[in-house]
């Protein structure tokens, strides 16, 4: 039996023991889980579980949509982008379009209206610690093996949408945990370290103080293990308010970069120069390869009036483009691919959910907006398969929904 057989049999699960909302927490925590294996066919694992979360929250969706509640323009915006982008392209497909629009939409939309009550604000906490806990323990296993079971059953039944991680960066083997690719499991350790560092700052008390402190190192860890550096330098970037927002943290912060690089200098030191020089490093890409790739990009969106505005349609880059042009390498950024096969609308509509996101989290928290910068800082730096932009609504309508009700007790 396949590992995505089993991963949708325990969403089922889960559904069966612990109600529809319980699940739905789950699977918001792990969508860039659930992006990276097919159930079927051509049907991915994500779509499937979308597709079962719409049924059951088909009459909350309504009321959502009637109310026009947080994030309803960027879910119709969006959609309104695949549509035209699927129309507009060479090699029509209608299907990847319907499931792009669900993996985007679906998840989130039924997160809000699933955390709107104080006891999934509760379990939301809880769900996110244990299933951190157990991807963490998986890494380090994996980190200890050298193998990754998961993943080699996807890929034995050709259900994986990324490659076996096998190399080793700075010293060590790039971790992927049950993710696409060393850059997905980064970004998710990093978000989950942010996480939790905001559930400190903001005294969320569902779970003690020690276990929050000892999960976020934890998570940092893995981050750091997977060797990706668009993923550490958004933790970096996400861990930024942790010395403003409560002055008692303050002083952790420069005993803990003094313990870093006087701990392992050499460790830390490799990983600097590679993120500040990145030309020297021999590793990822360099500026001047994403100064090649932003030009090829440029150019072919703007080798058309149509192109220019709305592109030159959905899959373009991966079908035509990738593989073909040498220098646009795998075009990676999530602005490369946007430029080519969306265009001028394609960016906008992206500006507008970001804009929107920081717009939404500033109401929470003045700093807060550090968790949306990380994430664009992460999705320019890097593609981050399988990792859907509006992952990142599932956290900003947490925070969201937890300052409404003020306080969140044990």
């Amino acid at each position: 039996m396949s590992v995505s057989v089993i991963l949708f049999l325990l969403i089922l699960l889960l559904l069966c023991a612990k109600g529809k909302e319980f699940a739905l927490m789950f699977s918001s925590i792990m969508m860039p889980m659930l992006g990276t294996f097919g159930l079927l066919g051509n049907i991915s694992l994500i779509f499937a579980v979308s597709c079962l979360f719409l049924i059951l929250f088909a009459k909350d969706i309504k009321s959502y949509l009637k109310v026009r509640e947080l994030y309803i323009f960027s879910f119709v915006a969006y959609t309104l982008l695949i549509v035209i982008s699927a129309f507009i392209a060479q090699q029509k497909h209608y299907f990847v379009a319907l499931q792009n629009i669900f993996a985007f939409a679906v998840i989130p939309m039924c997160t809000f209206i699933c955390l709107q009550s104080k006891k999934n604000i509760v379990s939301f906490t809880k769900i996110a610690y244990w299933t951190c806990l157990v991807c963490v323990c998986y890494s380090f296993v994996e980190l200890a093996t050298f193998s990754n079971p998961i993943v080699e059953n996807a890929i034995a039944h050709n259900l994986f949408f990324g490659e076996l991680m096998t190399g080793i960066r700075f010293g060590f083997k790039q971790i992927q945990c049950v993710f696409s690719y060393h850059e997905t499991a980064g970004c998710f350790f990093w978000m989950m370290a942010v996480y939790f560092t905001w559930l400190l700052l903001t005294e969320n008390h569902v779970i003690s103080r020690k276990r929050i402190i000892l999960i976020i190192a934890l998570t940092a860890i893995c981050c750091f293990l997977t060797g990706s550096r668009s993923s550490i330098v958004s933790l970096c970037i996400g861990l930024l308010p942790i010395a403003i927002v409560n002055k008692k943290y303050i002083i952790l912060v420069p005993i803990v970069i003094l313990v870093c690089f006087y701990s392992m200098p050499d460790y830390f030191g490799e990983i600097y120069s590679s993120i500040v020089d990145s030309d020297s490093a021999n590793m990822g890409s360099s500026s001047d390869m994403r100064e090649q790739q932003l030009n090829a990009s440029l150019f072919y969106m703007f080798n058309s009036p149509s192109g220019a505005f709305w592109g030159h349609g959905l899959g373009y880059t991966d079908e035509f483009l990738i593989g073909n042009v040498t220098d646009l390498a795998g075009g990676e950024s999530l602005w490369f691919r946007l430029m080519i096969d969306q265009g001028i609308l394609g960016i906008i509509v992206m500006v507008y959910i970001f804009i929107y996101s920081i717009f939404v989290s500033f109401r929470v928290n003045k700093y807060l907006p550090t968790l949306v910068l990380a994430f664009l800082c992460a999705k320019t730096m890097a593609v981050v398969p399988c990792v859907e932009v509006s992952w990142v609504f599932v956290f900003v309508i947490f925070f969201n929904m937890q300052n409404r009700m003020r306080c969140c007790t044990r």
